[in-house]
């Protein structure tokens, strides 16, 4: 029984020294989420038809993506989060949202308009993330 005891403590450190040490050979990490990513060479970020080139990681969301532009003073964008909807852009680069001549900030992936919002899309390898500022019809 004791025997039992010390291998299954051995098995327990060398997993662990495989899964967290340096014998791990692929680029993953982990995030917050404990959701796997993977390093992405560059992301397109395109607003208003003026390109800024980001670093990130697959499964970082677009609003995340943005913030870290923010930071780099990149970009100056503002919105507000809405529980159960998430976060909604309502401004970027001065440029506000206007109720008044139906016209906002629309999201698009790839040339596709986004399914899903801002702080829920996630981007990949070579995604270009772009910014449309249009008329929408309701």
């Amino acid at each position: 029984m004791k025997a039992l005891k010390w291998v299954a403590l051995i098995l327990l450190v060398v997993g662990g020294a495989w899964y967290f040490g340096p014998f791990r050979s692929d680029n993953s990490k982990t995030n917050s989420d404990n959701v796997e990513v993977n390093a992405v060479d560059q992301v397109h970020l395109v607003i208003d038809n003026e390109s800024i080139d980001l670093s990130a990681n697959s499964g970082t969301s677009v609003l995340d993506l943005m913030n870290t532009a923010q930071v780099e003073s990149k970009l100056n964008f503002s919105g507000q989060e809405f529980e159960g909807l998430g976060f909604l852009v309502q401004e970027i680069n001065g440029v506000k949202n206007s109720s008044d001549e139906n016209t906002y900030w629309t999201l698009y992936v790839n040339g596709e308009m986004a399914q899903v919002g801002v702080s829920e899309q996630k981007i990949s390898s070579g995604d270009i993330i772009e910014w449309k500022y249009e008329k929408i019809e309701f």
